[in-house]
């Protein structure tokens, strides 16, 4: 299933770093890229969309369900939000197509395919 994602506002201190404010709309089914330089907050704002992170303001809304404001905290597996990390979380005797048909039981490897 796709759904937009709307983050509003969104902001977190940590260690020194501030990240936001920030705000955007993923619409359902279309792509977003996050770019910037290392240490720019990429990870941080993608672990606060998973729930792995709390912002500290703002709010993050997944379809028509909030996730994340100042009221409330989704936990991470009922965000319906998947995360895979940059840093070795893949196995590497399995290719990306086998990865994927892992992580997504019954999914035929032509939806796979198009998905990659």
């Amino acid at each position: 299933m796709s759904l937009p994602v709307t983050v509003t506002d969104l902001s977190l201190r940590k260690e020194g770093f501030t990240l936001g404010p920030l705000s955007f709309h993923a619409p359902a089914g279309g792509r977003l890229a996050i770019v910037g330089p290392s240490g720019s907050g990429k990870t941080t704002l993608l672990r606060c969309l998973a729930g792995l992170e709390r912002q500290d303001q703002g709010s993050i809304r997944i379809g028509e369900r909030v996730v994340a404001d100042a009221h409330t905290n989704v936990a991470p597996n009922q965000r319906e939000l998947g995360l895979v990390f940059q840093d070795g979380a893949l196995w590497s005797h399995l290719s990306a197509l086998q990865h994927l048909t892992f992580a997504a039981p019954g999914l035929r490897p032509a939806d796979a395919l198009a998905l990659l």
